[in-house]
């Protein structure tokens, strides 16, 4: 009946309020936590440049200036540091692609394995004379992009010989981010049935991380690696560069 109807729509209206006003209440919230969260920055980038403006002069910048500027650069970073992480993330692919077959062995895996005793380790350097000359990892022998030195065989026979009772032990190469250490790798283990892998990353990630490089038997107090061009030394923490490659 009529009453009824008026009844109901009276209920619908109210219903409709109500989730009005709760969606107008969760809108405002939601605000509130945003500028919130925006202002909570703004003090916490602000308050620290704040509190180096002891000395009054009309060359310093407004504190919540030095803030935002600290925080422009903290983005950069960030960018740079994503930028990187892209960069790394596409070349492995790239190289486990190109090289299905080629086994791979992690710089943490590779350096306790370098520190353990019960494992003997062959390091084969697969870069170009000019790039090994400027700083190898210990102890590593330059075999050519290709390991095409004669005497690759001899070091190869030897290497096994003398650590035949060895339960395991590790023939690595590396290369400047493993791209040619993944080929020979492969081809060593495909032609001369041994357990040859790349170090993934290579010696700019062993770098980048900190781990020591040599140039002869010295090793470097201020690590410096060839960084190959300009295009893959990106990959190469800039501070780690011996020089700037003259081909890009």
């Amino acid at each position: 009946s009529s009453c009824g109807v008026a009844v109901t729509i009276r209920l619908a209206s109210c219903n409709n309020a109500k989730a009005e006003a709760t969606v107008q209440h969760r809108q405002h919230w939601g605000s509130g936590v945003l500028l919130c969260a925006l202002a909570l920055v703004a003090a916490h980038i602000a308050v620290p440049a704040a509190t180096q403006c002891t000395t009054p002069s009309p060359l310093v910048r407004p504190p919540l200036l030095q803030g935002w500027r600290q925080a422009h650069r903290h983005v950069l970073g960030l960018h740079r540091q994503m930028l990187s992480w892209l960069g790394w993330q596409g070349m492995l692919s790239m190289v486990r692609t190109k090289f299905p077959q080629a086994k791979h062995i992690t710089t943490s895996a590779l350096a306790s394995a370098m520190e353990d005793p019960e494992t003997p380790v062959l390091l084969l350097d697969a870069r170009m004379k000019e790039e090994y000359e400027i700083s190898h990892m210990e102890g590593a022998i330059w075999v050519g992009e290709d390991g095409e030195i004669p005497e690759l065989a001899e070091i190869l026979s030897r290497f096994s010989s003398l650590h035949e009772s060895a339960t395991t032990k590790i023939v690595a190469c590396y290369c400047s981010v493993g791209y040619r250490s993944s080929r020979l790798a492969q081809r060593l283990s495909a032609e001369n049935g041994i357990h040859a892998v790349n170090v993934e990353g290579s010696i700019f990630r062993w770098a980048n991380e900190g781990r020591p490089v040599y140039k002869g038997l010295e090793k470097m107090q201020a690590p410096q690696v060839h960084p190959y061009n300009k295009v893959f030394g990106k990959l190469l923490d800039a501070d780690k560069w011996s020089a700037l490659p003259t081909s890009s």
